[in-house]
């Protein structure tokens, strides 16, 4: 066997591999739904005075509770499908978890701060538009059942929210696609102002960095 003839076989699959994990970045990046501060407090500010139903019970998200960690939620969801590290929020980590079922498709998201649970989207999708709605509503009807015990008539909105005793918060949106959003109402799991801490420290660094390189021009 001629071992110099198969190094182009492997630079082959490595540029194929390289170009697959790219492609996989940018789609996970393109479906995070939290990119940076602005992102963050939009997604947790949620309207809870039109269409809001209160829970009896604590929400957690796929049987999760928030403040949750990395370790707990791949105990019980398994490997993610992929991991987004590189976000704009220090110490910020996104599990995503891509599944289908007959003709359902769903892209289940899930945030992390500091190793705990603070977030999460799960997207729902159908392959047959002309059913979508339908089915999309029944998907609704079944988180609306699960937490207050009652079912939407078919007048109801699909957008809702459902709001627990810990001001948890379930947003439910959608047309075409159904979006369910679940956002920890404990404060402190939302306060990144010790991240905002560390932005700092980095832009002091940073102004230090350009200063001794300002300096060392002059010996350049």
């Amino acid at each position: 066997m001629n071992i110099v003839n198969q190094f182009p076989i492997v630079g082959m699959f490595s540029k194929r591999y390289r170009f697959y994990s790219e492609k996989r970045k940018e789609y996970y990046s393109r479906n995070n739904e939290i990119r940076n501060r602005v992102n963050l407090l939009k997604r947790t500010e949620i309207d809870t005075a039109k269409d809001s139903y209160i829970s009896p019970t604590i929400i957690m998200p796929f049987g999760a509770k928030f403040g949750s960690t990395k370790y707990d939620i791949k105990q019980s969801l398994g490997k993610p499908d992929y991991i987004l590290v590189d976000s704009g929020i220090p110490n910020h980590q996104v599990f995503f978890y891509k599944k289908r079922a007959e003709n359902y498709r769903y892209l289940l998201q899930i945030h992390f701060i500091d190793d705990k649970m603070i977030y999460a989207m799960n997207r729902f999708k159908t392959k047959d538009l002309l059913e979508s709605t339908e089915d999309l509503f029944r998907i609704a009807n079944l988180l609306v059942e699960k937490y207050i015990g009652k079912s939407l008539s078919v007048d109801d909105s699909i957008d809702a929210t459902i709001v627990d005793s810990e001001n948890n918060k379930i947003a439910i949106s959608g047309i075409l696609e159904l979006r369910v959003r679940y956002i920890s109402g404990d404060i402190s799991l939302l306060d990144i102002s010790k991240n905002n801490n560390n932005l700092k420290k980095k832009a002091s660094k940073d102004i230090y960095f350009k200063n001794m390189l300002s300096s060392l021009m002059s010996f350049l």
